[in-house]
């Protein structure tokens, strides 16, 4: 049995008991007693497990809370935007993808595939940087300063359409994001592909996600159908957000404008 298998088995052991003691740990699962005071730490140092100091009995630690508030997340947004993203995906005939917002990444959690074909497959689980991508460029805009910063600082110097990856350019992009309220992504990460995004938000006003639409950049038919296409995002967008209890009219979180100076 390996040292994961034996950790995870800890955790599952705590959660099912509700506190428990190495000694208990140990005799319940069979496992020497360091082997279980060593991995025990170790869960506790990752936040999964915690340890009373005068009592020295392990309980669920702060991060497994969060880690299921995330899961939750995940499935509710999912379930809610489903409906919406097909429909999107029907008016549109395009490509439609959904994706949250993940520590500095973004993370596909369901698409709807549409009439074109891309030639390219994004697949659900997937993770992608921030900042590049419609989807992950319409929540970059409105992360908090110091994150966008992060973000930016972590860039690689070219994207993966081997285009460099100018820093200025993207802070002067996200203003924009921020004025209109989708982004566009013109064969920045995969060739003859342009995306629209456009972010969701949370009941805080805080963002939370995005809505995309991917197509094969020759079906659009300028400029007019591009703008066409992102108020049909902008929408999808807004729809969902206002159903996660956002007001459309109240102020959206970590809205500083520092970053753009």
């Amino acid at each position: 049995m390996s040292a994961l298998d034996r950790a995870l088995r800890i955790l599952y052991h705590v959660s099912q008991q509700g506190e428990s003691r190495i000694s208990d740990i140990a005799a319940d699962l069979e496992l020497d007693k360091s082997v279980v005071s060593r991995l025990c730490k170790k869960l506790a140092d990752w936040g999964l497990l915690e340890q009373e100091p005068k009592s020295k009995i392990y309980r669920l630690g702060p991060y497994t809370a969060w880690l299921g508030a995330r899961y939750l997340a995940c499935q509710d947004l999912r379930q809610l935007a489903r409906p919406l993203l097909i429909e999107l995906s029907q008016k549109t005939g395009r490509t439609v993808g959904l994706v949250l917002l993940s520590g500095h990444k973004g993370i596909l959690i369901d698409k709807v595939d549409g009439s074109y074909w891309l030639g390219v497959s994004a697949n659900i689980g997937e993770q992608m940087p921030l900042y590049y991508r419609a989807a992950c460029k319409a929540i970059l805009a409105y992360l908090p300063a110091e994150e966008i910063s992060a973000v930016l600082a972590a860039a690689e110097d070219r994207l993966p359409c081997g285009k460099p990856f100018d820093r200025a350019e993207r802070l002067a992009e996200l203003a924009r994001i921020r004025a209109t309220g989708y982004s566009i992504s013109r064969e920045e990460a995969d060739s003859g592909v342009t995306g629209i995004g456009a972010p969701i938000f949370d009941a805080d006003g805080k963002v939370i996600a995005a809505v995309s639409v991917a197509t094969v950049s020759v079906t659009l038919d300028g400029e007019e159908d591009e703008a066409r296409l992102a108020k049909m995002v902008a929408e999808t967008a807004a729809t969902i957000s206002s159903r996660l209890g956002f007001v459309q009219d109240m102020p959206i979180a970590n809205q500083s404008e520092e970053v753009f100076k």
